[in-house]
């Protein structure tokens, strides 16, 4: 008879410590190793839409050295077969910013011929306050990221603006892979460049 009673408390006890180490791993903030994926993959994302922004304009030589050159109309077209292919890997296939980004990269790398202005580099200084909320296939990010860029003007001085903007972003799960969906970012008050 003791035999039958000290299964049911076993199984009681075994029962209380599943549910304490469960509520403890949800409070202590424990995440799942997919959910853990997931924000790894996205904060790459995020970073590769920024950096993204800031080098994809970038000339190849010997173009990107002389900001008075002509830019020609073949170079230019392999720098927007560039631009659209990336941001096809980073945006989701309906996503209107990403037709609106195409066109603003697009437009900064014509406008280096007639603005007598090439860039030289850019990207990330500083990536802080990163929070991501996951929900199934869908997400949403915000981070604050300083950016720099480093490009020559026509009497070949460097110029090297930097800003700081806070970031929010909306993702999607498309074929496997988390893309931009949406962004908008505004500098943070005596952060713009």
């Amino acid at each position: 008879m003791a035999n039958n009673h000290t299964k049911p408390k076993a199984i009681k006890i075994v029962l209380s410590i599943i549910a304490v180490v469960i509520a403890a791993s949800g409070l202590l903030g424990f995440i799942s190793l997919e959910n853990a994926r997931d924000m790894a993959e996205i904060e790459k994302v995020i970073k590769e839409s920024v950096i993204a922004d800031h080098i994809l304009p970038i000339l190849p030589e010997p173009y990107c050295s002389d900001p008075k050159g002509k830019i020609p109309a073949h170079v230019k077209q392999v720098m927007f077969d560039k631009i659209t292919a990336k941001y096809n890997e980073i945006y989701t296939s309906d996503s209107a910013i990403k037709k609106s980004r195409i066109e603003c990269l697009k437009n900064a790398v014509s406008g280096q011929e007639s603005d007598n202005f090439r860039e030289l580099d850019g990207g990330i200084k500083k990536f802080d306050n990163l929070i991501i909320n996951l929900n199934g296939d869908r997400a949403t990010a915000e981070a604050d990221i300083r950016t720099y860029a480093r490009g020559k003007g026509p009497d070949g001085k460097i110029s090297t603006p930097e800003g700081t903007a806070h970031y929010r972003f909306s993702f999607a799960k498309e074929a496997g892979c988390w893309k931009i969906s949406y962004e908008e970012f505004n500098f943070l008050p005596g952060e713009e460049p």
